[in-house]
């Protein structure tokens, strides 16, 4: 991100681009291992692939999981004919339930969506285009049944 005023919350990262590529973070990198870097913009830590060992080869590892995370959301068949180019792909305000949403152009948002569920279910967004979001937008997430709502970890944004 450029935009100053961005709140990051978790670790990032790039590879096999350089650590330079994260711009507007002002990143400091950490002296004592110099494995990370970190921004007061950024709760977590920041990776690029010329950091200290083990950065390089977990880095490696990530982007193997990523291609495999992305040729698999991009499998999955949509759950319902209703999930299908929602909003024409303006989805501002909309609220999503588990499962598959598939747009076949490029989906964008200026102000809150809402992510509903469990802490088990999934939620995969494929789109055809780009994924355009609004400077303080926020995406909420929703507990259904008391069980912690939604995992960051169990939603796919699947941008082709």
């Amino acid at each position: 991100s450029t935009v100053p005023s961005s709140s990051i919350h978790g670790n990032i990262g790039v590879s096999p681009i350089a650590a330079t590529a994260m711009t507007g973070f002002s990143l400091i990198k950490d002296t004592a291992t110099g494995q990370f870097s970190m921004s007061t913009q950024v709760t977590g830590q920041a990776f690029g692939p010329t950091y200290a060992q083990p950065t390089p080869m977990k880095l490696t590892t990530a982007v193997g999981d990523l291609m495999l995370a992305y040729t698999d959301a991009a499998g999955r068949a949509v759950s319902s004919s209703a999930n299908l180019n929602i909003g024409a792909g303006s989805v501002t305000g909309e609220s999503f339930g588990t499962g598959v949403y598939k747009w076949d152009t490029s989906v964008n948002f200026n102000t809150e969506i809402f992510i509903n569920g469990t802490s088990s279910d999934v939620f995969i967004f494929q789109m055809a285009g780009s994924l355009t979001v609004a400077a303080s937008t926020m995406v909420t997430l929703v507990d259904n049944d008391g069980s912690g709502g939604p995992r960051p970890s169990n939603i796919v944004w699947q941008v082709a």
